[in-house]
């Protein structure tokens, strides 16, 4: 899931619990109007954001209401719920619960709408196996299945050379950077060059995706490797780094 343009609690403190509150609001008057779906949207939203916090359990209770919500809702939406359910179980290294959530969500991305089955909502039509694909690379990071990771993201970093990417094309890299250092093989240099090609990105866009990205990078490159040139380099560039613009306010915070 994407918050592309929102800033990291770090730089904003008040702005998670304020954005789960609103979110709280907006799925209480959704269940009140009898909403369902928008209901379990709303869940999810409020999940990603516990996401950010790093509240694994959290994120597994709200994505299993989600998918528990009753009424008709879209195929899309309950996909995306496990989908987020498999994001919390890789935070705890269930790598068992997260592949069955997993396929839960390839399975009902794959399967063709019923005949009448309502038309997609607006804010749920991104959502498609290649997005599943994204967020179940960052998952097999998690449970170490680095390799298989890395294969996706560096798929995916080749399919977005297009300008208008450059945003998504940066938090690819920021995770890939992360990955080569899960492996059983390691990549010091490689993982500090990939950082620092993000650090310019990251501040100009205060992307709260790639500035957590960065952070874990930072702190594992100086643990383990901080003699090696690329990785002072890279320490270098991202501690000097602040984000561009007024950041006084934080932008809307969008769900991916």
């Amino acid at each position: 899931m994407s918050q592309d343009r929102a800033r990291h609690d770090q730089a904003h403190p008040a702005y998670g619990i304020t954005e789960y509150l609103r979110s709280d609001r907006a799925t209480q008057w959704a269940q009140s109007a009898g909403d369902y779906e928008m209901a379990a949207y709303l869940l999810i939203r409020k999940g990603n954001i516990a996401y950010l916090a790093d509240d694994a359990h959290t994120v597994i209770e709200l994505a299993t209401a989600a998918q528990n919500a009753p009424g008709d809702i879209d195929s899309k939406i309950t996909a995306l719920a496990a989908q987020q359910e498999a994001r919390g179980w890789a935070m705890i290294n269930d790598g068992d619960r997260c592949r069955r959530k997993l396929d839960t969500a390839a399975q009902l991305l794959s399967t063709p709408p019923n005949e009448g089955e309502p038309t997609t909502t607006v804010y749920i039509q991104y959502y498609d196996l290649g997005v599943l694909e994204d967020q179940s690379a960052t998952c097999f990071r998690s449970i170490g299945r680095a390799d298989d990771a890395i294969a996706i993201f560096e798929r995916r970093i080749a399919d977005s050379l297009d300008a208008n990417l450059h945003r998504d094309r940066g938090y690819q890299m920021a995770k890939l950077a992360n990955t080569v250092l899960a492996t059983t093989q390691p990549e010091p240099e490689r993982a500090a060059q990939l950082g620092l090609a993000c650090v310019d990105l990251s501040r100009q866009t205060g992307s709260a995706r790639i500035g957590k990205e960065l952070r874990t990078l930072d702190a594992t490159l100086t643990a383990r490797w901080p003699d090696q040139p690329d990785v002072r380099a890279f320490r270098e560039a991202f501690t000097t780094a602040r984000p561009a613009g007024n950041s006084s306010r934080p932008p809307t915070m969008l769900l991916t």
